[in-house]
């Protein structure tokens, strides 16, 4: 479906919703392809969805993991002191919920 969204000295633009383009006719020629004045249904309606927000643990630094991993209620061991560990720790006690 094509809709006319401007008209120039030298002819007339249209919108192609399916290829997404503009298509271009030349004064003194007809469009041979359907023009819709409907431009609310060229309108791409995306319906929200909602997306539980994970964390990216891998780009969090040291004092987010500790964080997150209080919000998770994991406890961490006096032995986790780097981000590597604390990572494995989370992740372990995430695939154990599953």
């Amino acid at each position: 479906m094509r809709a006319k969204i401007r008209t120039t000295g030298a002819g007339t633009e249209y919108w192609d919703n399916v290829e997404k383009r503009t298509v271009f006719v030349p004064n003194g020629s007809k469009p041979n392809f359907e023009v819709t004045d409907e431009y609310e249904s060229l309108i791409h309606k995306e319906e929200k969805k909602e997306v539980e927000n994970e964390p990216d643990i891998e780009r969090m630094n040291l004092k987010q993991l500790k964080e997150h991993a209080a919000s998770l209620e994991i406890e961490l061991p006096n032995e986790a002191k780097t981000k590597d560990q604390i990572k494995s720790v989370i992740k372990g006690e995430e695939a154990a919920e599953e």
